[in-house]
């Protein structure tokens, strides 16, 4: 029969158990992706995303703190650009600095 002894020496302490260890995560390794919009106390669901929501800074804010107290503490900011500011191709938006 193979193999006649296991080798277990990369299994003897937590430290060589976690050099060899595939794969582990975290909640450090996540990124949550927030949309922003303009206003106050603004909260509006995303059509294509269940579960997903487009808030005010203020709302935004609170929801960081949740996040941030479950452990998550990266996240990827996504503003929402009024269409009128949006050029036909959709390559460049006017800025306050344009003018």
């Amino acid at each position: 029969m193979y193999p006649l002894n296991r080798n277990r020496r990369l299994r003897v302490n937590e430290t060589l158990r976690g050099l060899i260890r595939e794969t582990v995560i975290t909640p450090n390794d996540f990124l949550v992706p927030l949309f922003v919009i303009e206003g106050q106390n603004k909260k509006e669901e995303i059509q294509s995303m269940p579960n997903y929501f487009k808030m005010s800074i203020d709302v935004l804010l609170k929801e960081v703190e949740t996040l941030y107290s479950l452990g998550l503490k990266s996240v990827l900011l996504f503003a929402q650009v009024n269409q009128e500011l949006k050029d036909c191709l959709l390559y460049t938006s006017p800025s306050p600095r344009d003018s």
